[in-house]
């Protein structure tokens, strides 16, 4: 293994209660009422996609008229506020990162805005150790298309199979099997059960990961796809 491509949200910030309570608060203000089912559709439709495929998504499910320009606008201004203010760390994350700094080749792959994956660098002190960071809208097809990963993969002057992804999401386990590269699934609340079933492990929490990394052959095939 040369190479390990993390995940951002829900890997290494703890962001997705951010990212459900920003929804939830963008729909009251415009006074949608919440169905009863409402986790189970972000975690499902929303979560590990791009910004432009959930903002889609609440258009069209929430059946709002508006633009998806000034859908848009509306939901950064409450994300970017949120981050500023309440955004902490996965436990682990930062010590788990110098762990594994300069063993490896360390790539930052997000499907969030380069302005949200900037603020949440910035206040939670990592930016430093990654050799490359790609953000959502810095790439034309999204997750759970291979692309963004088979990019950065490129960029770090890898192959598919040397890179160990870290992910949290239905999209981005479908996207990192599809590039070849070996996945693991950082447990949380959120996790489906297809997750556990298409990655090839799962951790309960990253001070798990470089004991892991570490018994993995170095150019290891990644299974499954």
């Amino acid at each position: 293994m040369r190479a390990v491509i993390f995940d951002l949200d829900g890997v290494l910030a703890d962001s997705e209660p951010l990212w459900e309570r920003m929804t939830s608060t963008h729909l009251k203000e415009r006074g949608v009422s919440l169905p009863e089912n409402f986790d189970y559709l972000t975690s499902r439709y929303m979560k590990g996609r791009d910004v432009h495929q959930a903002e889609l998504f609440v258009k069209r499910y929430f059946k709002i008229k508006d633009s998806l320009a000034k859908i848009h606008r509306e939901r950064m201004g409450v994300i970017l506020k949120l981050m500023r203010r309440h955004l902490r760390q996965i436990p682990y994350a930062l010590q788990t990162i110098k762990k594994v700094y300069g063993k490896y080749a360390l790539a930052l792959v997000s499907s969030s805005p380069r302005a949200v994956v900037e603020v949440e660098l910035k206040k939670l002190k990592m930016r430093k150790y990654f050799d490359y960071i790609l953000a959502g809208d810095e790439v034309r097809i999204a997750k759970p298309n291979p692309y963004i990963f088979l990019r950065a993969a490129k960029r770090l002057k890898v192959k598919p199979s040397e890179c160990l992804v870290i992910e949290d999401s239905l999209a981005g386990v479908q996207a990192a099997k599809r590039a070849r590269m070996t996945c693991v699934v950082l447990k949380t609340s959120y996790t489906l059960p297809i997750q556990r079933r298409l990655a090839d492990s799962t951790i309960s929490s990253l001070r798990e990961l470089p004991r892991y990394i570490e018994k993995l052959p170095i150019g290891q095939l990644a299974t499954g796809g």
